[in-house]
């Protein structure tokens, strides 16, 4: 453990019998002696899954990305239901380029597949909202709900309905709303369509029939 301090915040290691010193440096940093920081983005998340009997193991793929699609970086781990309930998943993220392109906008992706049979499962979107800081250190509680299941967080409810286009009129979208939401006031945030060809997947619903999905200009997305 001699000179442990050239190496900064990296490990000193010893090479060859000439006993050459060398830095062995984390992700973060960089350099001889470790002693630069990175441009990156730490990212900590935690899953929450409102089913644990549904997955028995998840797969999560978490990529930096920016608008014009190029990954610049992206790790991976596994979470299992029950054991990982309360885990955190701390992981850092680097920029291709030092420094990295200011001009570029960026976005954490997060993509949740079962490693059973592979089916993919849902995706995050996390956007980079400090472009002009080297360290941007981001946190996020993702929640895994089960299909055809009402998903409860901070009192916003996530329901995966069924959802069909009308091939006479393709901008009508048709819902199949369960029994047990009808008699509510079922306003939320937005809908997104999962499997769609067009460019745009999050798109604005409402019902001049429905009085509980307001007519324009109250759009509401859900």
């Amino acid at each position: 453990m001699r000179q442990v301090w050239l190496c900064h915040q990296g490990t000193l290691i010893y090479v060859g019998q000439d006993e050459n010193k060398q830095c062995l440096c984390p992700p973060n940093y960089y350099g001889n002696r470790c002693q630069y920081q990175n441009q990156r983005v730490s990212l900590t998340l935690r899953l929450q899954n409102e089913n644990l009997g549904k997955f028995n193991v998840i797969g999560v793929i978490v990529g930096l990305v920016d608008n014009t699609g190029l990954i610049h970086s992206h790790e991976q781990f596994t979470y299992i239901p029950g054991p990982d309930c309360n885990t955190k998943f701390d992981i850092y993220l680097l920029y291709r380029d030092r420094p990295k392109d200011m001009t570029k906008n960026y976005t954490i992706h997060i993509e949740a597949y079962d490693k059973i049979n592979l089916r993919f499962l849902t995706t995050w979107k996390l956007p980079v909202k400090f472009n002009f800081m080297p360290v941007n250190r981001e946190s996020a509680l993702l929640l895994c709900c089960q299909e055809k299941q009402i998903c409860m967080l901070n009192k916003t409810a996530w329901l995966d309905v069924s959802a069909n286009y009308d091939p006479i009129s393709p901008i009508t979208v048709k819902l199949t709303i369960p029994m047990e939401c009808r008699s509510q006031s079922i306003h939320g945030v937005r809908y997104l369509w999962r499997e769609t060809p067009c460019q745009f997947k999050e798109v604005a619903v409402y019902s001049t029939a429905d009085s509980n999905l307001p007519a324009p200009p109250f759009i509401y997305f859900f």
